[in-house]
């Protein structure tokens, strides 16, 4: 059997959040292996998870706990992240104007263009960020990042040093999991 045969067909994040944070809290970790598969027929996008590991549900849980926090049911976060194609470009890479660079990127598909002090940001549907990727690509445009990620709705502040402490412990519990593959939060951290 081939490896493509097995995998198994997933719901892409499960969303936690944290009890004693302030309103509007959310963590939200991918467990296992995410590949992404791409229908020729249809364009419709696939995920499928491989997971590593039998203790992973376990250690996620165990990160909450630690940190404060409890898993929230299925779905509880989720609606507060929207999934979008991410391309940072170092402005000093960057030969282009800003103005020249918005109008590639918005030609080749991009939703949106932000112009920060040291860098441009591109924001896309997932859909559209392979083609949006090859335009930049195509004009020789080094890109510091490039991803489909999950980006916050809204940002939260924390100014408790106990929240942040706990949040830190679960964010840090998280990334030290090996079968955690992408942890996404709302936190505001400057």
């Amino acid at each position: 059997t081939r490896l493509q045969d097995i995998l198994i067909e997933f719901f892409r994040f499960r969303g936690f959040r944290l009890s004693d944070a302030p309103e509007g809290f959310a963590i939200s970790a991918s467990l296992g292996e995410i590949v992404r598969n791409f229908m020729r027929r249809d364009s419709k996008q696939h995920d499928s998870l491989i997971v590593r590991g039998t203790g992973t549900a376990a250690d996620v849980r165990a990160a909450f706990t630690k940190g404060g926090g409890s898993i929230g049911t299925p779905g509880c976060v989720s609606f507060m992240f929207d999934e979008k194609g991410q391309i940072i470009i170092d402005r000093e890479e960057c030969d282009m104007s800003a103005d020249d660079m918005m109008m590639l990127v918005l030609d080749a598909g991009a939703e949106d263009f932000n112009e920060e002090e040291d860098s441009f940001e591109v924001l896309t549907s997932p859909e559209d960020f392979t083609t949006v990727r090859e335009a930049l690509e195509k004009e020789g445009i080094v890109m510091a990042e490039a991803e489909v990620t999950m980006l916050p709705q809204t940002y939260v502040t924390l100014s408790s040093e106990d929240d942040i402490n706990n949040i830190n412990k679960t964010l840090s519990l998280l990334d030290d999991d090996d079968d955690v593959q992408e942890v996404y939060h709302n936190w505001d951290e400057e």
